[in-house]
C-alpha cells in the first residue's frame, strides 16, 4: 500500500517487475515468477509491463501472516 498507486476501483499498482519483486523478498527470480503466477490465478493480481497490479488486497492479506500461527 505504501509503494503504489491506488486507483477509484480499490486496485492497487506496484512499479514493480517481477525480478524486483524477487529481489526484495530475497527469492530467485523463478521463485517470484511461481508465486505472481499462482496469484494471478487466484485474481489476487495482474501483472503489466513494469508493473504488477494488486486486485485483492484482502487476499493478500490475510496470507501474509498466515504461516506465523505455528
Amino acid at each position: 500500500e505504501a509503494y503504489g498507486e491506488r486507483d477509484p476501483e480499490g486496485t492497487v499498482r506496484l512499479p514493480f517487475t517481477q525480478s524486483e519483486v524477487g529481489q526484495l523478498a530475497g527469492v530467485a527470480v523463478s521463485t517470484a515468477e511461481r508465486v505472481l503466477a499462482e496469484f494471478r490465478r487466484k485474481g489476487a493480481i495482474a501483472t503489466t509491463y513494469g508493473a504488477i497490479v494488486v486486485r485483492n488486497l484482502t487476499f493478500l492479506k490475510k496470507i501474509r501472516f498466515s504461516g506465523e500461527d505455528a
